[in-house]
């Protein structure tokens, strides 16, 4: 026996009304977050994971919201502030701050979590989840110390990506650096940095010299490496015969103070150093004895004032975050390898105190600059290469 049509017609309805109801049950319950989470998401574009519990605590967490916040409003897009703990505050930010220049950045505006008294890498992962499940496509991690819990979870968020700034996502040892299709991570080329410093004193007519790194690291020396080859290139330029340059890489900060106030007291006019936790140390110092420092790879010191602190050889995070941020959407760039930022992209630069330099001038930085963006100038910065294997004909290490 064959249904009627109003048979037909009920069964119909029945069939239309169920499937309503599962395409509700399964939209409700999709997140474009990690696997399973079930979480129904808000509507916003972009997560930022500060690493301090005040923006302008860090320099590079300042430098890299400072370019969120201008891009977004370029893009039409708001983002979030996650502070560390995860159960903190949540800034919700889409005016932007006026970008010109590095130099002319400002502290202010500065937001502040009361709850978070510290921070821990362990909150990064609740972070993470927390803004992954309010449905963020795009999370900005602003330092390295987000390298290892990046590591761990970049395949878990599987329509989720992340722009890690100065780091590449690793292992607790450092013997793996995996990176997943989903992560971008943005670095630096400390080797250019490190050149433009030491470049520019020389070139202004400074003999002797010295350099100090906070660390071993690789790329500390890589900062140190650049340093060196850039005072060679500038000594073979004006043709001064020999640079001293005392050379060295400390313990800790007690170290490393100890050891500028050696090089000052040896009547050295000028130290470079590399290190956040350093700089401000070595600037009282050098203000004591009446000499002068160069902060190398350190952007805080942007908006610090001293007198002794003459130069700064810097990377333009916020810069090179905005740009990275426009490019993914404008679907002109992908994840899974490394972004390298130098002269090439104009993300680092180095500013002077006119009144401290005559000799080197404007020109001759963009001469010199232009030189390095079009890899006329090539740098060794592999630190499996040994000094004395640097090919320096005018620098004399002490």
């Amino acid at each position: 026996m064959k249904p009627n049509r109003n048979t037909r017609n009920s069964l119909l309805i029945i069939f239309f009304a169920i499937t309503a109801v599962i395409i509700i049950i399964c939209y409700r319950n999709y997140s474009p977050g990690k696997k399973g989470s079930g979480k129904e998401t808000t509507s916003y574009d972009i997560a930022f994971l500060s690493n301090t519990s005040q923006i302008s605590a860090s320099a590079s967490n300042f430098q890299a919201y400072h370019g969120v916040s201008v891009i977004s409003e370029e893009l039409g897009k708001n983002f979030n502030t996650y502070f560390v703990p995860s159960d903190s505050v949540v800034i919700q930010q889409t005016a932007a701050i006026s970008q010109n220049s590095p130099a002319n950045i400002q502290k202010e505006p500065v937001y502040k979590n009361e709850d978070s008294a510290s921070v821990g890498r362990a909150g990064y992962s609740e972070m993470i989840q927390q803004a992954v499940n309010d449905g963020a496509r795009l999370v900005i991690c602003p330092d390295s110390s987000y390298a290892e819990t990046l590591y761990s979870i970049q395949k878990d968020y599987i329509n989720t990506y992340f722009i890690l700034v100065d780091g590449v996502p690793h292992n607790s040892d450092h013997s793996d650096q995996t990176i997943n299709y989903n992560v971008i991570p943005i670095s630096y080329d400390e080797a250019e940095i490190g050149f433009l410093a030491g470049y520019a004193l020389v070139y202004e007519g400074y003999t002797s010299l010295a350099f100090i790194g906070d660390s071993r690291a690789s790329g500390v020396v890589h900062y140190g490496y650049g340093f060196l080859q850039g005072a060679n290139y500038a000594a073979r330029e004006c043709n001064t015969a020999n640079v001293d340059i005392c050379y060295y890489y400390a313990e800790d900060t007690a170290d490393a103070e100890q050891m500028a106030q050696k090089f000052y007291s040896s009547k050295i006019p000028v130290i470079t150093a590399t290190g956040d936790d350093i700089i401000k140390p070595l600037t009282e110092i050098a203000s004591k004895q009446n000499a002068y420092l160069v902060s190398c790879g350190n952007y805080h010191d942007f908006y610090e004032e001293s007198d002794y602190l003459i130069a700064l050889s810097y990377k333009d995070i916020a810069a090179s975050v905005a740009n990275t941020v426009k490019n993914f959407y404008a679907n002109d760039i992908s994840g899974g390898k490394t972004i390298t930022a130098g002269t090439g992209d104009n993300w680092i630069g180095f500013v002077y105190d006119n009144e401290k330099f005559s000799r080197f001038s404007l020109d001759v930085y963009d001469t010199v600059y232009r030189q390095l963006a079009e890899d006329k100038i090539l740098l060794i910065s592999d630190t499996t290469v040994s000094v004395e294997d640097l090919g320096l004909t005018n620098v004399t290490i002490k």
